[in-house]
């Protein structure tokens, strides 16, 4: 047995919940390596000051003394959120996305198949994203950017299917 596996073990064979051998093999290696019996000598030490302590029981009124100075604590003041460089961000990349469609440097079916791998892994993660926007009081905020985002979306493939062929051409007939 090495040191990391006896030290690992020493708290199990002083409560006694090692089986037999494994107890057999800690004993037989702390009578052979100095480091860790001292190791379980501080540790008995640890826990002899541990008993030792008195037990700190808290006055009847506690929880009602902290809720009420919770209470008197002033509200904190609602900064104003400053989404219009989200917009304009997100106006920036549907530009792009659409420029590099126009050149066919955008794949749809490729870019289709990859989304929706991604989305069945997305879906895994979903109640662990919703316990987070739950956590931090967004679900609103993070409700009110997704379906702005989809409803973008929808409008820059209606736009699309009727547009980019033309621009595509267009552009092609320019740059050649």
């Amino acid at each position: 047995m090495n040191c990391s596996a006896c030290k690992a073990r020493i708290g199990a064979l002083r409560d006694g919940e090692l089986p037999a051998r494994d107890a057999r093999l800690v004993e037989s290696h702390l009578s052979s390596c100095a480091s860790c019996r001292a190791f379980a000598e501080r540790l008995d030490a640890v826990e002899a000051s541990l008993v030792r302590l008195t037990r700190i029981e808290p006055r009847q009124d506690f929880t009602i003394a902290v809720m009420a100075g919770i209470a008197a604590m002033p509200v904190p003041e609602r900064q104003p959120t400053r989404l219009w460089w989200l917009v304009i961000a997100d106006v920036a990349l549907w530009i792009a996305i659409g420029a590099l469609t126009a050149f066919g440097a955008i794949r749809w079916k490729a870019i289709a198949a990859g989304a929706a791998a991604f989305g069945a892994k997305l879906g895994v993660a979903a109640t662990t994203l919703y316990g987070v926007a739950i956590d931090f009081h967004a679900v609103p905020i993070v409700a009110l950017g997704v379906g702005i985002e989809i409803a973008f979306l929808a409008v820059m493939v209606v736009a699309g299917r009727k547009y980019l062929s033309r621009v595509r051409a267009t552009l092609s007939g320019v740059l050649s």
